[in-house]
């Protein structure tokens, strides 16, 4: 590293840090020590450091992914670049002596071996890297060390990003919660536990052999108010299929809900005839559903037991060793657990909406001949590359959801076109009247303007901070205030009072213009064309899944977007489906109201350029069907697998005349055999 002043950042400043940055201050002309989150020892014993360097600066640090990169856009756009490159690199030398995912014992197919890797590797170097990234763009002639607590990959990170980040070094920092002793113990603890329960419970069940069975975890619960017509999200696409609802079982597990919102869906699923069932390790009651076995037979997990010889070759003898260690033994505990859970259930379709970074149910599935089907639940077409797709089959909206796709780790054997999975035809002209009442509750007048706010997730770890997201409101109020035509229909992704960015002042003014009948805050849970449907225009905040679908609903709709994707390295895909600066997308909220004044008070004869907020040039690359049948083409899908297995079809010949079926419905393109492409 060149002879400069060095800054090192670290997320968490424990004592494992602290010791860490004391080693390396002997030895560097150290100058600042930057953290997020830190213990009083840690930090005090990093304060000690001032006695050998009293002008050393140490300081809190709040990682702001919105930091301008010097490439241009911000940091977190150029981050999902880096992080997947990056992920690259370092498997594919792994993979040069067999990475953990080879030495499995489990058949797992190829491409979600290679797409399992990325991600995990990806998921455990995600920050480090984010801090390597904000440090290079904050500071001038400067080293920097990181420090990360996935110690036995430091040494790949290097290596990885030597072009990239050339004056970024990440120094592996000893963790005991996560290291390789500790996983040793709780893997030999976790197998010996289920030696003693299967020695206790006896013989496990067999397989039931009747017809296949589709499995789905639990996630949304019920949309809507309480009653019939709030059917849970999570089986809209399966009662779209026609099969019985009796060979469904809906899994509940651990939740964002609430046990009051998973109790009714377990009760509105059970009372139309669905099977529920909980997982072993769920914190929620009983639901009046039984609990899955998830135990391996004993033959297994003493096999499972063997294999710890196997860790320790990779630790010893592989690059990263102690880190593919601890994931080889991770991941076979929860694999193997998924695996039982399939095959006991007779599941041979199984549905997760989450597309979590540990995709471990799509590396079961391949082991028990069953496949895992992924929706694309955002409408965004921007890549993330912490997003695990590992599914055998991957239904997206459209053709701007498979480019981005594509740009990630993959992991999929097809991929289906299948148009915009938030909302059925009907539910649309449901809002539409649902909208009509929201204008007319404001109280309008023949001037007045209704413009629709819909925020986005923001959070300190997401690509748009909280106070982006409180000047986002700020605006949008303020303008309401000086402009007595103005109508204010706010829907926030979340409660406003439990939203980041959004405080007790910002809430009062709200409710002020609400009195006032100028504004009217809808409930988080009410879908988004219910507020579209009562606006002149609709402003999203960032790249919006919600934008974009008020968008393709035909509502004018312009992005407020801080985090400037438009000029990042993704913006191609950005530009494919319609945005234009000073047109469809703004830098900030000031200019996308700016030019929203300038459109409504424009001469009304004078000559009309392509109008604010038109997408619809575009909308084929976002939902080319537009006809709200998502769940229609989806559940065909899956009627037509499941029919060919019950004719005695393996898997693959199933999935081929799924595919074929659907193609002849839908036209080949909407059809993405990744093998073949």
């Amino acid at each position: 590293m060149p002879n400069l002043p060095v800054n090192i950042h670290t997320d968490r400043l424990g004592l494992p840090e602290a010791v860490t940055i004391l080693r390396h201050a002997l030895t560097n002309p150290v100058s600042r020590v930057r953290y997020r989150t830190s213990t009083p020892f840690g930090l005090r014993l990093t304060q000690a450091l001032r006695l050998l360097r009293p002008r050393l600066a140490i300081e809190r640090h709040s990682w702001d992914q919105s930091t301008p990169h010097p490439a241009g856009s911000t940091v977190y756009h150029h981050l999902q670049r880096v992080s997947l490159a990056v992920a690259n690199t370092i498997a594919a030398n792994l993979e040069r002596t067999g990475s953990f995912v080879d030495r499995l014992p489990i058949a797992i197919a190829d491409n979600r071996k290679r797409s399992f890797l990325r991600t995990q590797i990806v998921g455990d170097t995600y920050w480090p890297l984010l801090q390597g990234l904000l440090a290079v763009s904050t500071a001038g002639d400067t080293a920097h060390l990181v420090l990360t607590p996935v110690g036995a990959l430091a040494n790949e990170l290097n290596a990885a990003t030597r072009t990239e980040l050339p004056n970024v070094r990440f120094i592996g920092v000893p963790q005991l919660r996560d290291g390789f002793a500790v996983r040793t113990i709780w893997f030999l603890a976790t197998q010996a536990q289920r030696l003693l329960a299967r020695i206790r419970a006896g013989r496990p069940p067999r397989a039931t052999q009747d017809l296949a069975r589709i499995g789905i975890a639990h996630n949304w619960g019920l949309l809507g108010q309480e009653g019939d017509t709030a059917a849970p999200r999570d089986v809209w696409w399966y009662q779209a299929s026609g099969l019985a609802p009796e060979r469904c079982t809906v899994v509940f597990g651990r939740s964002k809900l609430s046990f009051a919102a998973a109790d009714a869906s377990a009760h509105w699923l059970q009372s139309h005839g669905f099977d529920t069932a909980t997982l072993p390790e769920s914190p929620h009651p009983d639901l009046s559903a039984r609990r899955i076995d998830g135990i391996p037979s004993l033959i297994r997990t003493l096999r499972d037991a063997a294999s710890y010889p196997t860790a320790l070759r990779l630790a010893t003898r592989t690059p990263a060793g102690t880190w593919q260690a601890c994931m080889y033994l991770r991941t076979l505990t929860h694999v193997r657990t998924w695996q039982t859970i399939l095959a006991r259930q007779n599941i041979k379709v199984w549905f997760d909406a989450s597309d979590s970074s540990m995709d471990l149910a799509a590396l079961a599935c391949d082991s028990v001949g069953a496949i895992k089907l992924g929706l694309f639940w955002a409408s965004e077409v921007l890549p993330t590359s912490r997003t695990s797709a590992a599914h055998a089959v991957r239904f997206v909206p459209g053709p701007a959801a498979y480019r981005a796709y594509q740009r990630g780790p993959g992991g999929a054997d097809l991929v289906v076109e299948v148009g915009s999975t938030y909302q059925s035809a009907s539910e649309t002209e449901t809002s539409r009247a649902a909208g009509a009442s929201v204008r007319n509750s404001l109280a309008p007048d023949d001037r007045s303007y209704v413009i629709v706010a819909l925020d986005r997730s923001s959070s300190e770890s997401s690509l748009i901070p909280p106070s982006q997201l409180h000047d986002f409101y700020q605006q949008l109020v303020s303008h309401a205030e000086r402009n007595s035509t103005v109508r204010l229909v706010i829907k926030p992704k979340n409660p406003l009072s439990n939203t980041a960015g959004v405080d007790a002042q910002l809430l009062k003014r709200m409710g002020e213009l609400e009195a006032t009948a100028h504004a009217t805050v809808l409930d988080d849970r009410r879908s988004v064309l219910d507020a579209a449907f009562a606006g002149d225009i609709v402003v999203a905040f960032g790249v919006s899944s919600a934008g974009f679908l008020t968008a393709a609903a035909g509502v004018p709709t312009v992005f407020a977007d801080p985090s400037l994707g438009l000029d990042g390295p993704d913006g191609d895909l950005l530009r494919s489906v319609g945005w234009e600066r000073g047109r469809t997308q703004f830098p900030n909220t000031t200019d996308a109201l700016q030019s929203i004044d300038r459109h409504r008070t424009r001469d009304a004869d004078a000559a009309t350029p392509q109008p604010l907020g038109d997408l619809s040039a575009f909308l084929n690359q976002i939902d080319p069907y537009q006809d709200g049948n998502s769940a229609a083409r989806v559940g065909a899908f899956l009627r037509r697998f499941v029919d060919e297995l019950g004719a005695g079809q393996p898997v693959d010949q199933a999935l081929e005349a799924a595919t074929q079926a659907f193609s002849a419905v839908n036209r080949p393109a909407r059809v993405h055999k990744l093998d073949s492409e």
